[in-house]
């Protein structure tokens, strides 16, 4: 099985490659998008630490297709509550929902059958993120793994039960 995951390099996302290439025998796809709003010197810094944990995977568990490249839509800031109900705390939605589209692009470039995302508990991406915009990812029929939810796929449409998944989650502690 062909498996998309969105590399950031970040706890979550390592967590999720290293699970996957370690306890599968799937095919991993791993992309890198980086941000045009930050400047070229936070770009080159990401770009390193992101090759330097790519060689790392590749040396100490096995290999899989990576590629680095940019989001294709274009940023617009959409300042949101944290989370849905709150009055304080804005999360910047316009960067989020550039990652969302572009792993849907990315899952059909590749032909994925199913995408990985590296989520924790307490990763605010999740809140902001993954419970607004899931359905970019979706709609396209592939199977959402959440790194912390083990190998059960996600629940999708009106199946998803953001308490009760939640519930299930790890942290990035036990990670």
């Amino acid at each position: 099985m062909k498996i998309l995951i969105p590399f950031t390099g970040g706890i979550n996302s390592t967590y999720a490659m290293y699970k996957w290439l370690t306890e599968t025998d799937h095919e991993i796809y791993a992309k890198y998008g980086y941000d045009t709003w930050l400047s070229q010197e936070k770009t080159d810094l990401e770009v390193e630490r992101i090759n330097l944990s790519v060689a790392w995977l590749r040396e100490n568990c096995r290999d899989f297709h990576f590629e680095i490249r940019d989001f294709s839509d274009e940023y617009v800031q959409d300042m949101q509550p944290i989370r849905p109900g709150f009055a304080k705390g804005l999360w910047d939605q316009g960067k989020v929902i550039r990652r969302y589209k572009g792993t849907r692009q990315w899952a059909d470039e590749v032909g994925a059958e199913a995408v990985v995302l590296g989520l924790s508990l307490e990763n605010t991406s999740h809140d902001c993120g993954f419970a607004i915009h899931r359905a970019e990812i979706e709609q396209t029929g592939f199977d959402i793994y959440l790194s912390s939810l083990d190998f059960d796929p996600c629940p999708s449409g009106s199946d998803f039960n953001w308490d009760e998944i939640a519930a299930r989650m790890t942290g990035r502690f036990e990670q």
